[in-house]
């Protein structure tokens, strides 16, 4: 008749080993599920966060804030907790911003200094929120975006320079700028120039970046030949702004024979 064959002190102690690794294991896979789930959860309140304040900021430029550079002054460098869940920090970041499309590429053989740009027109914004309590410590997370320009009505073009006397063959520039309502100026616009003759006429012609054009009293017969004439002209600029054409001209030019 055999024995039943009881445990040894030894196996007792093994299995009670295993037992508590094992029930140590499924604890440390609990907390490590609940850090994970409440990082996770924190990561997406931080993105909401982030999309909210980028939200604001558009809104405040669509209501005629961001007229002029310095206007994102409000923004840059901003830090400050977030009203509804203070655990959360945003950090702002706003500074103009260069457009690129293709046809900027078009402009890469031109010297930087007549390149047509769009810098004037558009910020970056980069909002940051962090927080504390993540895994290794605080974490953070980014959005980045381009925030126009406050949207205005193009109102008048200013052209000006000197306008003479001019005698045969001399050259005068002139500056055109495009304004809103409220005589502001309005940045990356480009210009078309043309010449209007009243007792006289000349040639005028536009540098690549467009603002400024260059006079002479002097004009072009069909043949190609040249003249000068004696009495008075003036240019004119073209401005197109949000489908909007505005023409701004010059003071009456005096030639000189």
């Amino acid at each position: 008749m055999n024995r039943a064959r009881g445990n040894s002190l030894l196996e007792t102690i093994m299995a009670i080993f295993l037992l508590t690794a094992a029930c140590l294991l499924v604890v440390s896979l609990f907390h490590t599920a609940l850090q994970r789930s409440r990082w996770s959860q924190q990561q997406s309140t931080a993105r909401m966060i982030a999309g909210r304040t980028m939200a604001e900021v558009r809104h405040w430029s669509s209501l005629g804030n961001f007229l002029v550079p310095s206007d994102l002054s409000q923004w840059n460098n901003k830090t400050y907790p977030d009203p509804n869940q203070p655990e959360f920090v945003i950090s702002i970041q706003a500074r103009l911003a260069q457009i690129t499309t293709p046809c900027s590429w078009l402009e890469v053989p031109y010297p930087a200094v007549e390149r047509r740009t769009l810098d004037q027109s558009a910020a970056r914004v980069q909002v940051s929120v962090r927080w504390s309590g993540g895994r290794g410590g605080t974490t953070q997370v980014s959005l980045v975006s381009l925030v126009p320009e406050s949207p205005r009505t193009i109102s008048s073009v200013s052209v000006t320079g000197s306008t003479g006397p001019l005698s045969a063959g001399a050259p005068t520039t002139f500056t055109a700028q495009a304004l809103d309502s409220s005589n502001r100026p309005i940045k990356d616009v480009l210009f078309v120039w043309w010449v209007e003759a009243q007792t006289g006429n000349g040639q005028i012609t536009a540098s690549h970046k467009s603002d400024t054009a260059t006079f002479v009293n002097q004009g072009r017969r069909n043949d190609g030949s040249t003249f000068t004439s004696v009495g008075t002209c003036r240019v004119a600029a073209m401005a197109t702004y949000e489908n909007k054409e505005v023409i701004g001209y010059s003071g009456d030019i005096s030639l000189l024979p």
